[in-house]
């Protein structure tokens, strides 16, 4: 899928005529396509890190160096049982920073596939509860006190709005 981000000043925009939206009607099934083709899924993307890069960094820290200059003393001195001690625990160290940074990544991953946030949309005139990943530009999205919005927006109308911490993203 082919997305596009339009930049102006340093921050992303949506044209204007993308936000003309029947309050009452929404967007209709064709709009939403065209949308979601041009700009993608309302999600960050997840940065990827280079595997070998990644296996490097189990090796740096102010210990793991002072291991390292002790490794290569040991091969200078042909103190070999030194030598083989410390490149098992630099070795071990490593497979351990792995494993734990595996279990935590995996556990990151099933918090991330069974939270699905929801949103309340106009669309075809009707409201609809859809996944928030599904919003496009120009949708009218409901909110009410309970929700969290799950992106970027702009308030049309507002009843009773004496505390919109959660809206403005920040306290008052």
């Amino acid at each position: 899928m082919r997305t596009e981000n339009v930049y102006k000043n340093g921050e992303r925009e949506v044209p204007p005529d993308w936000l003309e939206t029947d309050m009452l009607k929404g967007l209709d099934d064709e709009d939403v396509v065209k949308r979601r083709l041009r700009f993608g899924y309302n999600e960050l993307e997840s940065s990827h890190v280079n595997p070998f890069l990644k296996f490097l960094s189990y090796f740096q820290g102010p210990i793991l160096y002072v291991m390292e200059i002790a490794v290569l003393l040991a091969a200078g001195l042909r103190d070999w049982v030194d030598f083989d001690v410390i490149i098992g625990i630099l070795v071990l160290n490593t497979f351990v920073g792995w494993y734990q940074e595996k279990q935590a990544g995996d556990i990151v991953s099933q918090l991330k596939a069974s939270l699905v946030f929801k949103a309340t949309v106009i669309r075809d005139g009707q409201e609809q509860d859809i996944e928030a990943r599904d919003i496009v530009p120009g949708d009218i999205v409901i909110v009410d006190e309970t929700n969290t919005i799950s992106a970027d927006g702009k308030i049309l109308a507002s009843y009773d709005d004496k505390d919109c911490s959660k809206a403005k993203a920040r306290s008052n």
